[in-house]
C-alpha cells in the first residue's frame, strides 16, 4: 500500500511566499504599508509595487479541534 518508491511529492508552496494578488493588475507585487489589531483579527493595508493600487484585507485567525475516536 502507499506510494511507489519512485514517487516524490512536489513541495507545495506557502501562502506567504506566494503574496496577495493585486485587484488592478493581478500581479503578487503588494507591499503592507499599515497594520493594525481589530477585533476580528488583523487589518493590513497593502499598495501594489507595479501599479500603485491600493487594497485591504482583514485576516482572522481559526482554530481546528478535532476529535479522536
Amino acid at each position: 500500500m502507499g506510494q511507489p518508491a519512485s514517487f516524490t511529492p512536489k513541495p507545495r508552496p506557502k501562502p506567504e511566499a506566494q503574496g496577495i494578488l493585486c485587484p488592478g493588475c493581478g500581479k503578487p507585487s503588494s507591499r503592507i504599508y499599515d497594520s493594525r489589531p481589530i477585533v476580528a483579527g488583523t487589518l493590513r493595508r497593502h499598495e501594489c509595487t507595479r501599479c500603485g493600487t491600493r487594497f485591504t484585507t482583514v485576516e482572522t485567525v481559526s482554530s481546528v479541534i478535532r476529535k479522536r475516536g
